[in-house]
């Protein structure tokens, strides 16, 4: 099987941890201020260093239409195009391993394209889904849903103590979930031993 590539795999989206960064920090200057900070304040707001490693960064976001920086020549030339949103870390998932609590949940910043009513994020450890290009270390997108069709790739609650993220088939009165990975083998369970929490629609990735 061929590996999917990120870059042309609508579900996913790629951003480096400064770049996540230096977002956060533009949207809550713009958030308490009522305007744009100038470059000089993002580096010592961040204690950046480089001036062209900050270009490079805001140039990235504005290829991923974050942001856009007027030609006009003002020191606040930065705009938001997007809101970017947020949406809570509630723990870890992995195949057969309990779900982690996070006992402070975290947020995280996002693209506007992935949010959505009933939404999280876990964060995925293992690599039982490779195949489907969901990654240890990776943020999946959530919705809460409690049905589904054949081959959704879901977040499955098990006899009400593991979740597992998995793809789900309903076949002869049980429940399969499948790995996206060939070593690892399909689990299969009677209806009442699972409890779908939510189905998987995006991830973003983490340089």
């Amino acid at each position: 099987m061929v590996p999917f590539n990120p870059y042309f795999d609508p579900r996913v989206i790629m951003l480096a941890p400064r770049q996540q960064e230096v977002l956060n920090f533009i949207k809550g200057f713009v958030k308490n201020r009522s305007y744009p900070p100038t470059h000089r304040e993002i580096k010592q707001g961040l204690n950046m260093v480089s001036c062209s490693y900050l270009n490079r960064v805001l140039n990235k976001l504005e290829s991923m239409s974050f942001i856009k920086r007027e030609t006009k020549r003002t020191k606040h030339n930065i705009r938001l195009l997007q809101s970017p949103y947020s949406l809570p870390i509630l723990g870890k998932i992995a195949a057969g391993s309990p779900i982690e609590a996070l006992n402070q949940p975290e947020e995280f910043m996002l693209m506007e394209k992935l949010m959505g009513e009933n939404r999280y994020l876990l964060r995925v450890k293992g690599q039982s889904m490779i195949e489907e290009n969901i990654c240890d270390g990776d943020l999946i997108v959530c919705e809460r849903c409690e049905q589904v069709i054949d081959g959704t790739i879901v977040v499955a609650l098990i006899n009400k103590q593991e979740a597992t993220l998995k793809k789900i088939y309903y076949k002869g009165g049980k429940i399969h979930l499948k790995p996206a990975n060939k070593d690892y083998e399909t689990q299969v369970y009677d209806p009442e031993e699972v409890e779908i929490q939510g189905k998987f629609v995006g991830l973003i990735r983490l340089k």
